[in-house]
């Protein structure tokens, strides 16, 4: 859907001209980042998915589409404005290629991509809150299908550990100061697959 677009439609990113997308998917937030003129190197490592976000952005000549796990490439340094994690984040312990908690997996991919950044540059990473309402309310978790899966610290399940993980502000804090990385957290609603509006901290936080 094109409103998957708006997780990035309510930033300010006028100064910004180059652009990596890890995990384009079917390509809408990659067309829409083309539309505006940004130049998009778009990563996607299902065959699928990268053949039609391919077809989605035809035309676009500022986008380059590869087929590929991020965790296999090497990245330029210094050239990316804004890295996307798009719905990318929950599967780092699933694609790193290593024996890594979800944590060390997450901050892996994070700190491949923090050298490809220009002086300013910015990673967005939008993902489910483990803690999110619908969960507390009992909502089933949306990667597994399961109540509480995530609320109750991902249990193993019987049929394996599918490698998936969501974190709370709390853990994305923890990690991120590890790094020494600054951040802000914005709240998309209902979420970040569907936003219907971005509310940042301080909206957040007023009357």
């Amino acid at each position: 859907s094109p409103l998957r677009a708006n997780i990035v439609r309510g930033l300010t990113l006028k100064d910004r001209k180059t652009v990596l997308e890890v995990g384009a998917g079917c390509g809408a937030i990659t067309r829409y980042l083309g539309d505006q003129g940004f130049r998009v190197d778009a990563v996607e490592g299902s065959a699928t998915r990268a053949q039609m976000a391919a077809l989605r952005c035809q035309g676009l000549e500022g986008v380059s589409l590869v087929r590929a796990n991020i965790n296999d490439l090497t990245l330029p340094a210094a050239t990316y404005d804004l890295v996307l994690f798009v719905g990318v984040l929950e599967y780092a312990g699933r694609f790193s290629g290593g024996d890594f908690s979800a944590e060390t997996a997450v901050k892996k991919m994070l700190a491949q991509a923090v050298p490809s950044l220009t002086p300013g540059g910015v990673i967005l990473v939008a993902i489910e809150n483990r803690l999110g309402a619908k969960y507390l309310c009992g909502f089933p978790e949306d990667h597994l299908g399961r109540p509480w899966a995530g609320v109750a610290g991902y249990p193993k399940l019987l049929d394996g550990d599918p490698g998936i993980r969501t974190f709370d502000s709390a853990q994305w804090v923890n990690m991120l100061g590890s790094m020494a990385l600054k951040h802000r957290f914005f709240y998309p609603l209902p979420d970040y697959k569907l936003p219907q509006a971005l509310i940042s901290e301080d909206g957040a936080s007023a009357p």
